[in-house]
């Protein structure tokens, strides 16, 4: 319709388009606007009035409006077109539009992906690899150099394939007229290939002599794993001793003038890179292949002249292939399901940093958030593995956790679109908000007990932090004496929909236990950052005693600081007796000789003489182990008592934290002080406030305590002498058979 106001149109008496018209038109009804131009076309689709039309005339009417009676000028000139669609191919349709005409190309079905009947893996041995496609007269497109196969790009698949060296395969099919089938990929790791991937055959697989104005770091060192070298015979099984997860991608878009390892300082989605990404431990036994997105991860470990081993991140976005990986990547008790996942190089406690020197062990980090979790709260799960930009070695990599929004709607519940996720003082997702409310909060002091429960949530208020996991959190930070923090590295995350408080996550812990940390480092008294909330929070006795009640947890009983004072030192026959070094040894062994690669690749970054696993490595194991581990625990605990954090009256020990016990049984307690409070329900023999609890039980220290499990007792206790009461002692018993 050409108009220039408005108009009303009828099919059969029937209403089926009115434009700048009222909403029940009389005879002389006034258009509402005049059309934005003097001569407009108007197209009005209504197809949905079919069913007013019948056989023979049909009569179709317009009522044409002004916008006044005295209006000089009039215009209206409808065209009324129509299309039959004649019954042919059915097609499918990137975007539907459902009752209407669809322009977009139509397929008329979809090609299967493309089928490798040789699993990725290491090898020793050539193999025949054969290539197919379930969709009849679809042609294999393959590249075996990292660029993505189309019907235009890579080699027309016609026999099977001959793999005898390291080779990274990505494969597509497509048939005219249908849709193109998703993009697969292979790897096979030779590790004989990969001991000869020197400067110079990685120049011949087609990186580049240099990155813009950077002059790259390439190849395998010799004197490391090369004839005759310490490690001559220890690179097969090192490449074996981590599961592998090898990216492929076009390496231009990586190495290229606007490459994302080129540009390294770069952020945003306009760097990031379509790849393959292959998985598979060495058995063969878990294994998975997806299309994602590529990003450099990191801060000052971006630039070049501090390492040329970047960190990186994997994206699952349905832009490359599924919108999640969908793969149980830290074992059956992790997620199965990620948005994410960052590759750490470790930069601070690896061989990346000049600074670190020889004391790198690449754990650091992973040991904080395993002692978070050790403590009972949620951190970043992680799973070290040997990584491969197109075939070419590139070192040891942990794939982690990234504590957004995501990750915090996976492990905490709710939706990832209601949570706030900070970084290091950014929103990455959500909003400041909250954050700034609980700063104003603390800051107008919470020194007395309302103000305290009101940020807290145990009063009628939103709940704005949740105290237990702030004070493991910091606990967390403090034991290892993390140097790097709390101006930056960490995440904190907050639910808005369902008012629960923010969560504090373990990040980047790389400078501490012995790595510019040292075992009487003290950083009790920090209060920047994401440590903002911690001087005001200390100024309330309830949580000051809340942080001994946490500290007596972890550093008594068996708990995850807890180090046998009898018998300090590391045993590996007996772990029970120093828990840190238990968890620290679980890594070191995990990591130890795999790093045998790493060293051969990365160990001269910053060393004329290359840093080896047993000449550097394990002599800083061994040292954090002899004097680290069995004292830090101690030193953290009179660091806490200085700081008036935990009470110089220590809390009741009971002979075990939880079992199954006679009924009725008399549990052993080594309680100090006047008195000894417990209570058999679960609660606090202390109200908030200091009174004792009207359901608390009187017991002299160093008598026992009478229970009797039916089926289960919780005992709480605390001793209580000149007015102080010390930390909380819990356990939980059942009933024996």
């Amino acid at each position: 319709m050409q108009t220039d106001a408005g108009f009303v149109a009828w099919i059969n008496g029937v209403q089926v388009a009115s434009v700048r018209a009222p909403e029940a038109p009389g005879f002389d009804a006034a258009a509402t606007a005049e059309a934005d131009a003097a001569v407009e076309t108007v197209t009005v689709n209504v197809t949905a009035a079919l069913g007013a039309l019948r056989p023979g005339r049909n009569v179709l009417a317009i009522q044409a409006l002004n916008t006044a009676a005295d209006d000089a000028d009039l215009l209206v000139l409808p065209s009324l077109t129509a299309l039959r669609i004649e019954d042919g191919d059915r097609l499918f349709f990137d975007t539907p539009t459902p009752g209407a005409w669809n322009d977009q190309p139509g397929y008329l079905g979809f090609v299967a992906p493309v089928t490798v009947d040789v699993p990725s893996g290491l090898r020793d041995a050539p193999a025949r690899v054969t290539l197919a496609t379930a969709t009849p007269d679809a042609e294999i497109r393959y590249t075996l150099d990292g660029r993505t196969p189309t019907p235009e790009v890579g080699e027309i698949y016609r026999e099977p394939l001959q793999v005898d060296r390291t080779t990274s395969l990505r494969a597509m099919a497509w048939r005219p007229g249908y849709r193109d089938g998703p993009r697969t990929a292979a790897t096979w790791i030779f590790p004989a290939d990969v001991a000869r991937q020197d400067a110079q055959a990685t120049l011949d697989a087609g990186f580049p002599a240099r990155w813009g104005a950077t002059a790259p770091d390439y190849g395998m060192d010799p004197r490391v794993i090369g004839p005759g070298a310490p490690d001559a015979d220890r690179l097969g099984p090192a490449l074996a001793a981590l599961p592998t997860l090898a990216l492929t991608t076009e390496l231009d878009g990586l190495f290229g003038p606007d490459g994302i390892y080129t540009r390294s300082d770069q952020h945003g989605v306009a760097w990031e890179r379509a790849i393959s990404a292959d998985f598979f431990t060495p058995d063969g036994a878990e294994a998975f292949q997806v299309e994602c997105g590529l990003r450099i991860q990191g801060g000052a470990f971006r630039s070049h002249g501090l390492t040329l081993k970047h960190s990186l991140r994997l994206l699952f976005k349905s832009d490359y292939g599924p919108g999640k990986l969908r793969h149980p990547l830290f074992g059956p008790d992790g997620p199965d399901r990620f948005d994410t996942i960052t590759l750490r190089a470790n930069s601070n406690d690896g061989w990346q940093w000049s600074g670190a020197g020889d004391r790198p062990l690449y754990i650091r980090d992973a040991f904080a958030r395993a002692t978070r979790r050790a403590m009972g709260g949620e951190a970043s799960r992680g799973r070290f593995v040997h990584l491969y930009l197109n075939g070419i070695y590139w070192g040891v990599y942990e794939a982690v956790e990234r504590p957004d929004a995501a990750y915090s709607a996976t492990h905490f519940g709710g939706e990832r679109d209601d949570w706030d996720a900070i970084n290091s003082g950014t929103a990455v997702d959500g909003d400041l908000v909250a954050w700034n409310a609980l700063l104003a909060a603390l800051n107008a002091g919470v020194a007395d007990l309302p103000a305290y429960q009101a940020v807290t949530g145990q009063a009628d208020a939103p709940q704005l932090i949740d105290p237990v996991d702030y004070a493991d959190y910091m606990l967390t930070n403090l034991y290892v004496g993390n140097t790097d923090w709390p101006q930056k590295n960490y995440y904190l995350s907050r639910d808005r929909a369902r008012g629960v408080g923010f969560r504090f996550s373990m990040w980047d812990a790389e400078w501490s236990m012995g790595i510019r940390s040292e075992l009487d480092t003290n950083r009790v008294g920090v209060n920047i950052g994401v440590a903002q909330p911690w001087p005001a929070l200390r100024q309330n006795a309830e949580f000051r005693l809340l942080v001994a009640d946490r500290a007596h947890r972890h550093l008594f009983g068996g708990g995850a600081l807890y180090v046998d004072p009898a018998s300090p030192a590391w045993d590996a026959a007996r772990p029970e007796g120093n828990r840190p070094a238990a968890r620290f040894m679980a890594l070191a062994d995990e990591v130890e000789l795999a790093l045998v690669a790493e060293s051969a690749r990365w160990g001269d970054q910053h060393a004329a003489t290359p840093y080896t696993v047993d000449g550097h490595w394990r002599r800083e194991r061994d040292r954090l182990l002899a004097t680290y581990l069995p004292f830090r625990s101690g030193v953290f605990l009179d660091q806490l008592r200085a700081a008036g954090l935990y009470p110089a009256l220590r809390g009741p020990l009971f002979a075990a934290r939880e079992g199954a016990v006679p009924v009725p049984y008399d549990l052993p307690v080594d309680a100090e002080g006047e008195r000894l409070y417990y209570t058999l329900d679960g609660t606090d023999p202390r109200l908030p406030g200091g009174e004792v609890s009207p359901t608390a039980l009187e017991a002299v220290p160093g008598d026992p305590l009478r229970i009797a499990p039916a089926p289960l007792v919780r005992v709480k206790a605390r001793a209580f002498a000149g007015g102080v009461w010390s930390a909380l002692e819990e356990g939980t018993f059942e009933a024996a058979p």
